[in-house]
């Protein structure tokens, strides 16, 4: 059913009407440089920060590993990617492997338990992108110890 607004102006009705049945499944894919190109300059994650005469391009997006905008770390344009974060217990690391079928993997456990098998996972699969993910993990764990630990208060 197209709304009664919507018959006063005849192109939004088709484009309405269109969007209504269309099967999204069968709608094409397009290669993950395509998905750069398009995003590299124009993304809500991109964060653009002005270091002296430098200018530097960060992204906030999940599945970047090292938060810069770029195609190798892009968790939007990538079908392999890999998001670490804090979840699960108090001292509990969380990774969640997502392959390009959209399969998810999750890792839990303490650190030793969690890097052996990100080591193993990412042989196989992201290979250049092990030295990072490692890098993330132990920063993410150090956050949780603490956390954990709590604030010390100094005597005055």
């Amino acid at each position: 059913q197209i709304p009664e607004y919507l018959k006063l102006f005849p192109t939004a009705a088709k484009l309405f009407a269109s969007h209504l049945y269309t099967d999204h499944s069968k709608m094409a894919n397009f290669s993950a440089d395509v998905a750069w190109l398009a995003t590299r300059n124009n993304s809500a994650f991109l964060v653009k920060r002005k270091q002296g005469s430098n200018k530097i391009q960060l992204s906030k997006e999940s599945g970047n590993l090292a938060n810069v905008n770029s195609f190798k770390y892009s968790g939007i344009c990538n079908d392999k990617k890999i998001d670490i974060c804090a979840g699960g217990a108090a001292d509990e690391l969380l990774i969640a492997v997502t392959k390009g079928s959209g399969e998810k993997k999750v890792l839990k456990g303490g650190f030793v338990n969690v890097a052996a098998k990100l080591v193993k996972e990412l042989d196989g699969f992201r290979p250049d992108l092990k030295k990072t993910a490692l890098s993330k993990a132990a920063y993410v764990h150090k956050s949780l110890r603490a956390a954990k630990a709590g604030v010390k208060k100094s005597k005055k």
